[in-house]
């Protein structure tokens, strides 16, 4: 009888105990931003937020991750336009958050070869709004 009872109590708990560990990951785990079909570019009103430093990187493309805690993220394809090998900072590349605050990725630092496509992981840190955009400052190199 004892045991039954001990095997009855932990089926009923079963979904309260593990129920929120599975909340609790929901709200760690992050999912993709839709992105806005916007008719002009972000004319947010000038800040002092962080803006990219020049650099010899391009996006090619990104896509933009968020959870419930508020991180905030992107999965950027980027290419070294330079004819030598270069270090993308995290000053070099800035998100863009839809009240108008910008930010320099976070714990950035990989080596590019020339003319090297890379798909990278880029942590923006915590934020109440979501990224809107993702840029860099590409400086061409002569011919």
């Amino acid at each position: 009888m004892f045991l039954r009872v001990k095997f009855s109590m932990l089926v009923a708990l079963y979904p309260l105990l593990f129920g929120a560990v599975q909340a609790q990951d929901s709200v760690m785990m992050f999912s993709i931003e839709p992105r806005s079909v916007m008719m002009s570019p972000l004319n947010f009103p000038e800040t002092d937020g962080a803006t990219a430093d020049a650099s010899n990187f391009e996006i090619k493309d990104y896509l933009l991750l968020s959870n419930g805690l508020g991180e905030r993220r992107a999965v950027v394809t980027l290419i070294n336009t330079a004819t030598g090998q270069r270090i993308l900072e995290g000053r070099q590349i800035s998100a863009r958050f839809a009240n108008g605050d910008s930010r320099n990725a976070i714990g950035l630092s990989q080596k590019f070869s020339s003319q090297e496509h890379l798909t990278l992981n880029i942590n923006f840190g915590r934020h109440i709004y979501p990224i809107m955009s993702i840029s860099v400052q590409t400086v061409k190199q002569p011919n």
